[in-house]
């Protein structure tokens, strides 16, 4: 395959560097420094006859951190190389470890924090902070055989045979498994990770296991490095790497695409760099970042809804509500003013998640109902979906399993077979459980139709309707949950377009509702392009909008970490960027100066200010925009 790449001097190095056995790559990329792309280019050079390096497609693994990162690459190796991006593997870390572990079992499963807790609750430990790590705890022993007998016990009854990971658990194992890897690991011969600087102690431990022997290209920026509360420690990291690669390459992408000049040298102020490390090729915009004062929170929220107004407005247009975002450190500030937008009532609203959005609701639940339907046999999905009948406690639950354990049976199957005598107690459980059997029964189980209409009728009959709309439904709550379902039905068509001979859609569904194989950034973020965007700037990592408000809370008194995070938000920003805070907040080095970065005054729109925000977004000029609604306006006449 020829190669034709456009790209700086910069990004041609990294592209062609060496990628002998056992060397590392280092790629130091700045926001917006065009790293995505030089990496899936680096990827096409590799296959490309111009390398000489005889590599396929499958001797690459791709990993990243997130399911946004893994479809941004996938998306760029298409631009770039066309059909051939579909036979590179790109995955996250838990995808790929998922994968090796599944070579070791047949019969697995992950519990996310909410399964944990209902599995603390049906196996009597509490709910507490403390009961929920102490669980982790028992779910690894139980696999080592090195944990409380008892409890270890009461976990097997809830899963039989199945093994049981957290999604640490899953990485950890993955790490101990490489060192006899399954045949498909050892095809590969040059591993990437991306974002590096976010990577933890286990996915680490992950890294150097696989990339041992190979060659390692790492793409990251210690200035992004956001998630030490995880444990994530690029300087820490980069130490253990420089054990095995004392002698690395490493190459600087310090060149912005993305922010303006003016943004791009306000938030390099806040690292407190004495000199900029990034530059922006973009020309100035002419309109410097906004540092306005408040005096409470209230007041904040209502200059953010009315600038947000005036801006849709006064650009007639060309600016959209879904141009916006607003970001903050922790979600309580998000949705503070992600409440009030609500309140007011002109704008729709998009919260950004990590993970799907409908994954992030009360609808999480139905997954109970998926995995009953694929094996009722294992105890704790049919307990969890038992859970929401009116009056079946856990106590009720729990006599269950242990009359079920007794006849050395799954519960489904006691509760099933009249054969078997119940206590009075359990007498409303087997009505339940042949209505789950008569609906598995008439399921198509390769029909996404069929699967969503059949979920939405076990919610109905098992009470879950009823803990959903306990308090009655909101108008934008009804229209919420129809997004949400839209979104579980074509994640469902994804998975009968890709399932594999062996599974049917909803066993396929099951087992990657929740990583890189079936979701898109559509069920991350909706495009409607009247919603105004609401993220924490971890959520937001690797997004980028054209206009951004930093909300006011905790900017101030920053330490390194901080810094890094309001690094990240704020350059998030291609055009224009509020950095606000209350009269009482100021950051050393950046407020006081003699010559500030920002200004401090709300902005007096003008037709000549509004054309260049407008032309740096690569939008119609103002006064076209005017013409063209006094055309319309006269030909409407």
């Amino acid at each position: 395959m020829e190669l034709e790449i456009k790209c700086t001097e910069q990004q041609h190095t990294a592209i062609t560097s060496d990628f002998s056995p056992d060397t590392l790559l280092g790629i130091k990329a700045g926001p917006g420094s065009g790293k995505t792309r030089t990496i899936a280019s680096r990827i096409a050079y590799l296959l490309s006859t111009q390398s000489q390096s005889g590599i396929r497609p499958d001797n690459l693994l791709v990993l990243s951190l997130t399911n946004r990162s893994v479809n941004d690459l996938r998306t760029r190796l298409r631009a770039v190389l066309g059909p051939m991006a579909a036979q590179i593997p790109v995955m996250t870390f838990h995808s790929f470890a998922g994968k090796v572990v599944g070579c070791k079992y047949t019969d697995w499963n992950i519990l996310d924090d909410d399964d944990l807790r209902r599995l603390a609750r049906l196996v009597d430990m509490g709910r507490s902070a403390s009961s929920m790590a102490e669980l982790r705890s028992h779910l690894r022993g139980a696999r080592r055989s090195t944990s409380d007998v008892a409890v270890v016990a009461r976990i097997m009854e809830m899963f039989g045979s199945t093994q049981v990971f957290t999604h640490d658990d899953v990485l950890e194992e993955c790490s101990s498994l490489l060192h006899s890897p399954p045949k498909f690991v050892e095809n590969y011969k040059v591993v990437f990770v991306d974002e590096f600087q976010d990577v933890y102690p286990a996915v680490m431990n992950l890294v150097l296991q696989i990339s041992k022997g190979r060659h390692l290209t790492l793409a990251g920026d210690s200035d992004q490095s956001i998630y030490g509360f995880l444990g994530a420690s690029f300087r820490q990291n980069w130490e253990r790497l420089m054990e095995r690669h004392p002698k690395p390459n490493i190459v600087h992408l310090n060149q912005s695409f993305r922010s303006t000049p003016e943004v791009l040298q306000f938030a390099n102020a806040v690292l407190g760099h004495s000199t900029p490390i990034h530059h922006s090729v973009k020309p100035p915009c002419g309109l410097s970042p906004l540092r306005l004062s408040f005096t409470s929170p209230a007041e904040e929220r209502e200059f953010i809804y009315d600038e947000v107004t005036r801006l849709v407005d006064i650009s007639g247009g060309a600016i959209k509500p879904s141009d916006i975002a607003i970001l903050s450190y922790t979600n309580r500030e998000v949705d503070s003013v992600l409440n009030y937008f609500s309140e007011r009532g002109r704008f729709g609203l998009c919260k950004l998640n990590s993970n799907p959005r409908w994954l992030q609701s009360p609808l999480s639940f139905l997954m109970q109902y998926v995995r009953v339907l694929v094996d009722p046999r294992v105890n704790f999905p049919l307990l969890c979906s038992l859970s929401t009948v009116p009056n079946i406690g856990e106590a009720t639950l729990r006599k269950a399993v242990s009359l079920a354990t007794e006849h050395d049976v799954p519960v489904f199957e006691y509760l099933h077979d009249s054969d078997y005598e119940k206590p009075k107690k359990l007498d409303m459980l087997p009505h339940y459980v042949k209505y789950i059997a008569k609906c598995r029964s008439e399921l198509n189980q390769n029909d996404p139709d069929q699967i969503l209409i059949t979920l939405l009728k076990m919610g109905k009959e098992l009470g879950f309707d009823k803990v959903l709309s306990a308090d009655g439904f909101t108008k934008d709550q009804l229209l919420e949950y129809r997004l949400h379902f839209d979104t579980i039905y074509n994640t469902l068509q994804r998975a009968k377009a890709q399932k594999p001979l062996e599974h049917t859609v909803l066993s396929y569904f099951m087992e990657n509702y929740n990583n890189d194989t079936l979701v898109t950034s559509n069920s991350i973020k909706t495009s409607n392009d009247n919603e105004v965007n609401f993220s924490t700037i971890h959520t937001a990592k690797g997004l980028e909008f054209p206009i951004v408000f930093i909300l006011s809370g905790n900017n101030y008194r920053l330490n390194d970490t901080q810094r890094r995070v309001l690094y990240v938000g704020m350059t998030r920003a291609s055009s224009l960027l509020y950095f606000n805070k209350l009269s009482n907040q100021f950051v050393d080095g950046l407020d006081h100066t003699s010559k500030p970065l920002f200004s401090t005054r709300a902005p007096n729109w003008t037709s000549e200010s509004v054309s260049r925000l407008l032309t740096d977004l690569g939008r119609r000029p103002l006064t076209k925009v005017h013409q063209l609604a006094s055309k319309l306006a006269h030909a409407t006449l």
